[in-house]
Order: structure tokens, then sequence, then C-alpha cells
């Protein structure tokens, strides 16, 4: 091989390996923490709710996506304070980070940081 064709080849794969470092799934830490979270994969507000598929109106599109809330998803509001699904009410604001920040195709995607403005479903940012 020349020299050339393996300097290419290291340009690439440090190219590669720098990809991989910014496309990893940040989820945000309920009182801030140090590195900034990937994007919110969704953000609206709540349009209904039925047992553990919660469905959000996506404030840009008017579309809307069903996500699965489960046991493991964590359940913030933007100022850090926990709540329970229970508290979950049609109107908050809301804004949800996908497990591994993916879409599921198949299936309805599990959240795994849901974060709503606030509580009360009239508060709002």
């Amino acid at each position: 091989m020349t020299l050339y064709i393996r300097s290419l080849i290291g340009i690439l794969l440090a190219l590669a390996l720098a990809t991989n470092v910014h496309a990893q799934c940040v989820l945000p830490e309920p009182d801030g923490g140090a590195e900034s979270p990937s994007p919110a994969n969704v953000e609206g507000y709540v349009a209904s709710i039925d047992k553990d598929i919660v469905v959000i109106s996506i404030e840009h599109t008017k579309k809307t996506e069903a996500i699965r809330v489960s046991p493991k998803t964590g359940l913030y509001t933007a100022f850090g304070g926990d709540f329970d699904a229970k508290e979950l009410k049609i109107g908050q604001k809301a804004w949800v980070w996908f497990v591994g920040c993916k879409r599921t195709k198949n299936s309805v995607p599990e959240a795994a940081y849901f974060q709503i403005f606030s509580k009360d479903p009239n508060d709002r940012p």
C-alpha cells in the first residue's frame, strides 16, 4: 500500500470515529449536566393518554406521535423535579427522548426521558 492510501485510510477512520462521538445519545439530566443533551425526538403538547401510551401533538407540524411510557422512563419537569405518570395531563408542554434517541420502525417508540414544562397544563414556557 502506498503512503497516500494509508494516509487516506487514516483520515477516513478518524472522521468515522469523530462522527460516532457526535452521534451518541445524550439524555438530559434532571438538574442539568456537564454535557448538552441530544435534541428531543418529539416536542409538543400532550393530546391524549391511554394507559402507557401518550400521544403528543407536534407543535410545528400538527401531526401526532404515540409514545410508550414505561416504568423505566425518566419523568421530569423542566425544573428538574420528578413526577409520576399518573400526573400527566392533556395540554402539558412536553419534550420526549426515545430509548437510544431513535424511533422504532414497527412499534410505538418507548420514551427514555419524558419532560413536561409544568404539572399544570395552563403553565406555558
